[in-house]
Protein backbone atom coordinates (compact mmCIF):
# COMPACT_ATOMS: atom_id res chain seq x y z
CA UNK A 1 0.00 0.00 0.00
CA UNK A 2 1.04 3.20 -0.98
CA UNK A 3 2.19 5.90 1.55
CA UNK A 4 0.68 9.64 2.13
CA UNK A 5 3.58 11.05 1.03
CA UNK A 6 4.10 8.92 -2.32
CA UNK A 7 0.52 9.36 -3.33
CA UNK A 8 0.87 13.29 -2.87
CA UNK A 9 4.42 12.96 -4.55
CA UNK A 10 2.28 11.01 -7.66
CA UNK A 11 -0.14 13.70 -8.09
CA UNK A 12 -2.98 11.16 -7.09
CA UNK A 13 -4.21 12.55 -4.06
CA UNK A 14 -4.03 16.09 -5.11
CA UNK A 15 -6.03 15.30 -8.74
CA UNK A 16 -8.95 14.23 -6.86
CA UNK A 17 -8.69 16.84 -4.54
CA UNK A 18 -8.91 19.24 -7.15
CA UNK A 19 -11.87 17.56 -8.80
CA UNK A 20 -14.30 17.41 -5.69
CA UNK A 21 -13.28 20.67 -5.34
CA UNK A 22 -14.72 21.67 -8.19
CA UNK A 23 -17.82 19.39 -9.07
CA UNK A 24 -18.78 20.36 -4.97
CA UNK A 25 -18.55 23.92 -6.24
CA UNK A 26 -20.68 23.29 -9.25
CA UNK A 27 -23.39 20.94 -7.47
CA UNK A 28 -23.70 23.53 -4.79
CA UNK A 29 -24.93 26.36 -6.85
CA UNK A 30 -27.03 24.10 -8.84
CA UNK A 31 -28.68 23.19 -5.60
CA UNK A 32 -28.67 26.95 -4.03
CA UNK A 33 -30.24 27.74 -7.56
CA UNK A 34 -27.47 30.70 -8.73
CA UNK A 35 -26.42 30.34 -12.44
CA UNK A 36 -23.71 28.24 -13.35
CA UNK A 37 -21.31 30.55 -15.23
CA UNK A 38 -20.05 28.69 -18.47
CA UNK A 39 -16.06 28.83 -17.31
CA UNK A 40 -17.27 26.87 -14.26
CA UNK A 41 -18.63 24.14 -16.39
CA UNK A 42 -15.97 23.84 -18.54
CA UNK A 43 -13.59 23.94 -15.87
CA UNK A 44 -15.60 20.55 -14.87
CA UNK A 45 -15.10 19.28 -17.83
CA UNK A 46 -11.20 19.67 -18.06
CA UNK A 47 -10.67 18.48 -14.67
CA UNK A 48 -13.15 15.42 -15.05
CA UNK A 49 -11.42 14.73 -18.53
CA UNK A 50 -7.78 14.87 -17.08
CA UNK A 51 -8.51 12.90 -13.92
CA UNK A 52 -10.18 10.09 -15.84
CA UNK A 53 -7.92 10.33 -18.71
CA UNK A 54 -4.82 10.11 -16.00
CA UNK A 55 -6.24 7.14 -14.69
CA UNK A 56 -6.01 5.02 -18.06
CA UNK A 57 -2.58 5.99 -18.75
CA UNK A 58 -1.62 4.75 -15.59
CA UNK A 59 -3.26 1.40 -15.88
CA UNK A 60 -2.18 1.14 -19.95
CA UNK A 61 1.29 1.88 -18.64
CA UNK A 62 0.89 -0.76 -15.76
CA UNK A 63 -0.33 -3.24 -18.38
CA UNK A 64 2.62 -2.27 -20.00
CA UNK A 65 4.89 -2.84 -17.69
CA UNK A 66 3.57 -6.37 -16.90
CA UNK A 67 4.12 -7.70 -20.48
Amino acid sequence: MKTLIDLIKSSVLTQALITIAVLSLTGYMMIVGRPVPGELYAMDSLVIGFYFGSKVGIQQGESRLLK
